[in-house]
């Protein structure tokens, strides 16, 4: 795969996904509604996709773009804030498979 290509196509239009988003992680009652979300956030942006997210019950994301970090209200109450979690562990978290790129700061 070509570097700037999207691994996710838009389904109304088949071609690759073209927008600033970069990551998006969702928390939700079940891995399958989970992957629904993130997906589906991924194809719609960070406006559209967070708006989408936000309908549904029990359900928190984070939409990483090239330009900022967008999330809903209670996502960071899932984020460990804890000082002693290995500086290693953290840089996994944050970085993103695709590119390698670091998506936040540890």
């Amino acid at each position: 795969m070509a570097a700037g290509m999207a691994i996710s196509s838009n389904p109304r239009t088949g071609l690759p996904v073209r927008n600033s988003c970069q990551a998006v992680s969702v928390i939700a009652p079940n891995c399958v509604m989970a992957g629904i979300l993130s997906t589906t956030g991924f194809i719609l942006g960070a406006e559209e996709g967070l708006e989408l997210i936000r309908e549904q019950r029990n359900a928190e994301a984070c939409i990483t773009t090239e330009y900022a970090r967008h999330q809903t209200r209670r996502f960071s109450s899932y984020v460990p804030h804890n000082k002693s979690i290995p500086r290693a562990v953290l840089a996994a978290l944050l970085t993103d498979d695709a590119s390698g790129r670091m998506l936040g700061r540890l």
